[in-house]
């Protein structure tokens, strides 16, 4: 009997687990808003005596904090200062470490972060900081800032003062490099887990824009932001904070998908919380979409491939029977017959029908006339195809209202099949394995 039940509820696992899979919250992400609140309607003495010390110096320094609504800047400020306990600062050529320079270096990680759930960059321990212009040990150039991936990051305290005199200039030392950092940190795989699955998005989305600043004059993002991909980001992170009015309306589409990725939209600061976005819904109207909507793809329904588990038992037991009619063919009947609904099982999970329109993905199961999922593309990250055997699993990773979800489906395709799909979504800024 225990045999039999570890076995069902492995079965059950295997064949439907992936499918009830939820997100889960980062439990940090609620007892932060919890802190938040309880601050706001009683703050403590140590929380009064931290913001006294520190308010003043960013208030002096930092538009992004002054522009922020009250809710947002007690966030603000207790990040800071966990920040402040985990890093560590060393100064160069005699520079010294003031207090002041500690608050502002952490106040960059908070406002390029502050949307994230995981926002103090961990694996990026410590600040190196020259007075200013400085020869690299690594390197043996000159330089203003660097970012290691051994968790360093270097900087010229001048030009990082420089960055944030004027806040309109689209240089920013500070932010260049720690956004170096926060893309890095997906490297070592210690980066914020919606950050690390959206940058597949903003990868497929910024090619076009990346091409173009290497072969027009005149562009938005400067020069420089065409050397690599990483500057390319680093510089994009420059004009979102910068300058996001003017990113916004030059590259839409762009600066969406990076207010996607950091979680949050300076434009919209001082008019409302600018960490608020707005989502698009997964659900439209099916009939809407069906009538008015020309179906670009429809995945084929191989019947077989979605049946063989069951039919196979079944043909099975109809030959031993045949060939042994005299045989006692009990136990091959109960044995067979367990495969059998397994494969049942296995045959409801894998009868998908994959359909594309427009604007969204549907998965439909002709067995019980039903829509199973939808998904509009804008908010879909990326379609991995995992072959096993003849058949395949699609894993389709997206955005529900914010937060990043995945759902598998053991679905009868073929590498050709998939294929086509990959096809159907050309141009829709979805990475798609091959």
């Amino acid at each position: 009997m225990v045999v039999a039940i570890i076995t069902i509820l492995f079965v059950f696992y295997w064949f439907v687990g992936s499918d009830l899979l939820v997100h889960v919250h980062d439990e940090y992400w609620r007892e932060e808003s919890r802190s938040i609140k309880r601050i706001a309607m009683s703050p403590t003495q140590n929380f009064l005596k931290h913001r006294n010390m520190v308010e003043p110096i960013l208030k002096k320094h930092f538009e992004f904090y002054r522009l922020l609504p009250e809710l947002s800047k007690l966030k603000f400020l207790l990040r800071c200062n966990s920040i402040l306990k985990q890093k560590k600062f060393i100064g160069k050529e005699d520079l010294e470490i003031t207090h002041t320079m500690k608050i502002l270096l952490s106040a960059s990680i908070v406002q390029l972060t502050f949307g994230l759930r995981n926002f103090s960059i961990p694996h990026f321990h410590t600040f190196i900081i020259y007075p200013g212009v400085y020869t690299s040990p690594y390197t043996g150039a000159l330089h203003r800032g660097e970012t290691s991936i051994k968790g360093l990051v270097v900087l010229s305290w001048q030009h990082f003062m420089e960055g944030y005199a004027d806040a309109k200039d689209k240089l920013n030392l500070g932010l260049h490099e720690l956004a170096h950092a926060l893309d890095l940190s997906r490297i070592v795989k210690k980066s914020d887990p919606d950050f690390y699955e959206y940058f597949l998005k903003w990868q497929a989305s910024s090619t076009e824009v990346f091409n173009e600043v290497n072969s027009m004059e005149d562009h938005f993002l400067r020069r420089y932001a065409g050397t690599d991909e990483r500057e390319f980001f680093s510089v994009c992170v420059e004009h979102f904070f910068e300058d996001p009015h003017g990113f916004k309306s030059e590259l839409p589409d762009l600066y969406r998908h990076l207010t996607m990725l950091l979680r949050q939209d300076p434009s919209m600061i001082g008019k409302h919380e600018h960490t608020k976005l707005s989502w698009d819904s997964n659900y439209p109207n099916l009939k809407d979409v069906v009538s008015n909507e020309k179906v670009k793809y429809k995945s084929d329904f191989k019947f077989w491939h979605s049946t063989n588990g069951v039919l196979l038992p079944i043909g099975l037991y109809a030959f031993f029977s045949t060939a042994e009619p005299k045989a006692d063919l009990t136990v091959m009947a109960v044995f067979l017959g367990f495969f059998a609904f397994i494969g049942f099982i296995n045959f409801f999970y894998r009868a998908r029908i994959i359909l594309v329109s427009e604007d969204y993905i549907f998965v439909y199961s002709p067995i019980i006339s039903n829509w199973m999922h939808s998904y509009a593309i804008k908010n879909i990250i990326s379609i991995k195809y995992i072959q096993n055997g003849e058949k395949g699993v699609l894993k389709i990773t997206y955005l529900m209202n914010g937060n990043v979800e995945t759902n598998s489906f053991r679905i009868g395709m073929e590498r050709d099949e998939y294929v086509k799909l990959k096809t159907s979504m050309h141009r829709k800024q979805v990475m798609m394995s091959i």
